[in-house]
């Protein structure tokens, strides 16, 4: 893969309970962007999903979904993914003490 090239990695759940998981692979220009927003468009006019993500395949960020991530899920996302709640707080800029209080409910 070049530099300009991007992958998304796209998941959705249909309300029959299957997931299906693929990957779209586009080249980092103006035209991807409107590319990017023409498919959440598409995905957000989907009627029989339950849910639906949009991801960078490369770095695993949630680019969209079909029930916008909040702070708190993003961090319990974030925690499970880097295990460290300093390095979540670094990277939301909050404090520690916040992010393990989150999780720790989460996990109740």
């Amino acid at each position: 893969m070049n530099q300009h090239e991007k992958t998304l990695r796209r998941e959705v759940t249909w309300i029959s309970g299957e997931t299906i998981i693929d990957k779209l692979t586009y080249f980092d220009s103006k035209q991807a962007y409107m590319n990017l927003n023409n498919e959440v468009k598409h995905l957000k006019g989907l009627s029989m999903t339950t849910n639906w993500f949009l991801y960078n395949d490369e770095t695993g960020e949630l680019l969209a979904s079909k029930h916008p991530e909040t702070p708190k899920s993003k961090a319990i996302r974030l925690y499970g993914e880097l295990g460290n709640y300093a390095e979540v707080a670094r990277q939301m800029d909050l404090h520690p003490t916040t992010i393990r209080t989150w999780c720790k409910e989460k996990a109740e």
